[in-house]
């Protein structure tokens, strides 16, 4: 599908999707001043979306991927840490 509809392209417009356990697993990746508490997905505004996002971006470009990919990373890697 990626192919024939040159989705590819669409990559970088493209943003993580936000839920508990994607937000856990960034302020563990990264410096938790940035981000700010995770409201819960009933109480998320745009303005905490955002930042969360640019938070996400600069994540996945350490990692050489787009930030929507980051996602199956970090909810990966957060169910495996729970589990432990």
């Amino acid at each position: 599908m990626c192919k024939r509809y040159t989705l590819e392209k669409s990559e970088e417009w493209l943003e993580l999707p936000l839920d508990g356990l994607v937000a856990k697993a960034l302020k563990r990746v990264g410096p938790r001043e940035g981000l700010p508490p995770w409201p819960g997905l009933n109480r998320l505004t745009p303005e905490i979306s955002a930042k969360y996002q640019i938070f996400a971006r600069l994540v996945a470009s350490e990692q050489g991927i787009s930030r929507v990919h980051l996602d199956m990373r970090l909810w990966t890697t957060e169910r495996e840490g729970n589990r432990k």
